[in-house]
This record gives structure tokens, sequence and C-alpha cells, in this order.
């Protein structure tokens, strides 16, 4: 055991064997490997892939496994769970946008492909990020009306939620409406249409009835 919580990733935990003899000292080691995972996980959420899922930008608390691990709301309130399914996979970076999908795919020579050359496949914008298909590209005419519509049902709910305050704080607009129980389904159906708009190549589909065709001799 002291070399396994020895080996803890990100903040390892010192074991004292003699501890272990107390209730008291056999919680405080308990204590003190939740503040490790929790310490772990906001670091894991730190990373420039999830720009969405940043600790500090939802008011988590590094030495808190209670607010690290809390049960997010909106995993309750987006009661469709195709929604639910986008919303989730649009916070971890499991989508279509290019912002992650170079990041995949180095150039022939190794090299990663910097952000600022991702591009939007519907604009002249250098990063197609989450932030930027969620409220600012105006490159398709179906993105334009479907967040028109994702915008005045905010605007209804949240009136100071105007069009330009949400895009000048998209990151506090998008987790307040994440903890909220009636805005965070519109965000997730809005984030459906996201999904939707901004698709992945198509998979090749053979004959319907998964029969090969035959060949004529």
């Amino acid at each position: 055991m002291v070399r396994a919580l020895a080996k803890l990733p990100f903040a390892p935990v010192t074991l004292d064997v003699s501890s272990m003899e107390s209730v008291d000292g056999i919680s405080a080691v308990i204590t003190q490997v939740e503040i490790s995972c929790s310490k772990y996980l906001m670091n894991e959420l730190a990373s420039t892939r999830l720009p969405l899922l940043h600790g500090e930008d939802r008011g988590l608390q590094p030495d808190s496994i209670q607010s690290t691990l809390r049960l997010r709301p909106y995993l309750r309130n987006v009661t469709i769970p195709a929604h639910r399914k986008a919303l989730f996979r649009f916070l971890c970076a499991d989508h279509y946008l290019a912002v992650e999908q170079y990041r995949r795919v180095p150039r022939r020579n190794g090299d990663k492909i910097p952000v600022d050359q991702r591009p939007c496949r519907y604009g002249d914008a250098c990063t197609e990020s989450e932030v930027h298909a969620l409220f600012l590209c105006n490159g398709i005419d179906k993105l334009v009306d479907r967040r028109t519509v994702f915008m005045d049902r905010i605007k209804a709910m949240v009136p100071s939620h105007t069009p330009e305050f949400i895009r000048d704080n998209p990151i506090l607009c998008i987790h307040f409406y994440l903890e909220h129980k009636e805005l965070a389904p519109i965000l997730a159906k809005f984030v459906y249409d996201i999904m939707v708009i901004f698709p992945g190549p198509e998979r090749s589909k053979g004959p319907k009835g998964g029969k090969k065709r035959a060949r004529k001799t």
C-alpha cells in the first residue's frame, strides 16, 4: 500500500504505516487519497483539448472530491437521451469539429497541426472550435437559424443574456446553462443540432440486408 499510494499520479500520498493503527489515522489516509484523486481530475480537466470542462470555469474545488465527482445537474435535467448524449460528447471533445480532428492527425513529418490552422469548414475562421461553432460561425444558413432560435429562447428566460452578452462570455454562459434546470435542455438541443450540422465523414454502407451483391457473369 505504501508503494501504491506513493505512485499515485500528480499528487502522491506518503503513508505512515503507524497511522493505520487507529480509526482517525485511517480516515486521514482516506481523505488524503480523495484529495489526490480530486487534484488529478482537476489537472486532467485543465487540458487544452477540454476548454468547456476546465475546473476553474466551473467553480470546482481541487481539494474536494465531492466537488469534482458531483453528479452534474444536466445529466438529470436533459431528459432526451439523444440530446444528453450529444451534450456529453460535445463537452468531452468527442466531436467532429476541426479543432479536435486535426489534433488527431499530424502532418506528414509528424508535427502537430497548430490550433490556429484547423479552419472552419463553412467560413474563413482559422479555428473551428466549440465556441466558434456554437456562437460565432455564420457560414451556413441552417446554423444561423438554429442559433437564432436558441438565443431567442435563452433571452426569453434570462433577458440579460442577449446575443452580444453570450458571444462576449461564452464559457460563463455555457456553464450557467448547464447548471440551470430549464436552460440545460435548451442548450442540449442546440448542441445536438451543432453535431448534425458539423458531421464527420460518412461511413461506407453496403447493400441493404448486409448481403453482398452477386456479380453478373
